[in-house]
């Protein structure tokens, strides 16, 4: 791979290649030079920080991203090095579209962690669909929903499928990752390994309906004394929804995700709804089939979505990650005892 120094953006070789065959507007995504272009860089095997190696026991994380979010990427990223132990995991960007700036901006931010870059072939996926869908309507691969239904498949088969990882934690540019998160996945994952019925596990809350349920966070939210606060970092909930926001996901449950586009088909998932990939999810779920859920979010995301309350939710750096206890619904309470994993001994960051 291209190591963070050089990336090649110095080369004057490389950066006219880039930047003749960058991603053109969205009218011309087929175009050959843009199919051409991702998979020149893909076949590079673009790789940031080489010298910094994930530890035995990680979880990847995979950040999504848009050729056009360059700003929202650079974000992302800053926010991802207040991290704790980011620098012992590696990361996946997985990025449609592509600019020699944003190769930039990417490699600049990009100093702490080992890091993959890929580029989805959003052309060459939309051209495989029309030939393989039966019910293919010209013109319909430029649906938004089913452009990111096909970037979400293509980037969850990098982790899963080419390089074989059983669980991995998905963040989206638009997200702002507390210090907490990534001790938060690689805990938790090691538990719902061991649960067949738990399929993921959640960064941020599932709405104020589950805080009002046997009073999660209700009373705390109006200025009572309730039965939990925002201390309670260990309290976990199940829920039969998904967040995408911050998930990590179970290798199980993405099989199922893509067995469903696959035999219902991918353009007629989208057209009964025009359902992103969350929708999809929460459908495939299914009754016996739970996410693990925080009751503090581990995550922050667009603010239209968050009350004033919850904006001032701290960032988190004490939580006990050796014990967890999952208080709703009350017939499945349990605690999660993971003294024996001894990970990380989270002292080191209190």
């Amino acid at each position: 791979g291209i190591n963070a120094e050089y990336m090649g953006l110095k080369d004057p070789s490389f950066r006219n290649d880039v930047q003749n065959k960058s991603f053109p507007d969205k009218r011309d995504v087929r175009r050959v030079t843009t199919i051409g272009g991702t998979k020149y860089l893909n076949e590079l095997g673009l790789t940031l920080n080489s010298h910094l190696k994930p530890r035995k026991n990680h979880i990847p994380l995979l950040l999504t991203s848009f050729y056009k979010a360059k700003d929202r990427l650079s974000g992302c990223l800053k926010k991802l090095r207040s991290v704790d132990f980011v620098e012992h995991t590696m990361l996946f960007i997985v990025v449609e579209g592509f600019t020699l700036e944003l190769l930039e901006e990417i490699s600049k931010w990009m100093t702490y962690m080992y890091c993959r870059i890929y580029f989805v072939p959003i052309g060459a996926c939309c051209r495989y669909a029309r030939h393989k869908q039966i019910n293919y309507e010209r013109g319909f691969y430029l649906n938004r929903n089913f452009k990111i239904n096909l970037s979400f498949l293509w980037a969850m088969n990098i982790a899963f499928l080419i390089y074989e990882y059983d669980y991995v934690a998905v963040i989206e540019d638009d997200m702002r990752a507390l210090p907490d998160f990534y001790l938060h996945h690689l805990t938790l994952s090691e538990f719902v390994r061991n649960r067949s019925d738990i399929v993921a596990v959640m960064a941020t809350d599932a709405g104020d309906w589950y805080d009002c349920s046997d009073d999660l966070l209700l009373s705390h939210l109006q200025g009572k004394s309730g039965k939990y606060d925002l201390a309670e970092t260990n309290i976990l909930y199940l829920s039969r929804n998904i967040m995408p926001w911050g998930a990590g996901y179970k290798k199980e449950f993405y099989l199922r995700i893509l067995n469903r586009y696959m035999r219902k088909g991918l353009l007629e998932t989208v057209k009964r709804g025009r359902c992103r990939y969350d929708a999809v999810m929460n459908h495939v779920l299914g009754a016996g089939y739970f996410a693990l859920y925080p009751v503090v979010p581990r995550c922050r995301g667009d603010p239209r979505y968050y009350s004033d309350e919850r904006l001032k939710f701290p960032s988190l750096h004490s939580c006990n990650h050796s014990r967890y206890s999952i208080v709703y619904p009350p017939s499945m309470a349990t605690t999660i005892d993971l003294t024996h994993t001894k990970m990380y001994d989270t002292t080191e960051i209190l």
